[in-house]
């Protein structure tokens, strides 16, 4: 299964990033993008937990999708870059639990979230592979294989 849990986007929100007086950051940009996107996702059945400050760099959420916690971050990277990885702790890991389907679900919903607003924009799916890659990468339209 080819799972694309890298997301490229550009959005058109004002900039929210806070900057002290000797132009060091206090506050990463993306609050108000992420806000967007979980209001989205709770009106289509999600949960999601309020974001909060991820290191320096971005702002992060976990979404609960039929018993599966799933991590997303969203950072500046040049374009905007959301993450997604299902969180699984050490039972999950060793009865080989990788939560598939729930995560392609959110993924599916949240490439709807993306597309269906007009403030995002150049929405490209990548794999950790490809956005990893030294090769510019094209990415694709859809985060996963129609034949999943």
């Amino acid at each position: 299964m080819n799972v694309r849990t890298f997301v490229e986007f550009m959005a058109d929100f004002d900039d929210d990033a806070e900057w002290s007086e000797n132009d060091d950051l206090i506050k990463p940009g993306g609050y108000n993008i992420l806000l967007n996107i979980i209001e989205s996702l709770n009106s289509r059945g999600f949960e999601l937990t309020e974001p909060i400050q991820h290191s320096h760099y971005g702002w992060e959420t976990d979404i609960t999708v039929d018993g599966a916690t799933i991590w997303m971050l969203i950072q500046f990277v040049d374009p905007w870059l959301i993450t997604t990885e299902p969180i699984r702790g050490i039972k999950d890991r060793i009865i080989g639990k990788k939560y598939e389907k729930q995560h392609a679900s959110l993924l599916a919903h949240l490439d709807e979230t993306l597309k269906s607003n007009e403030k995002f924009k150049d929405i490209r799916w990548l794999t950790e592979d490809e956005f990893n890659s030294d090769l510019d990468q094209k990415g694709h339209n859809v985060p996963i294989d129609p034949n999943f």
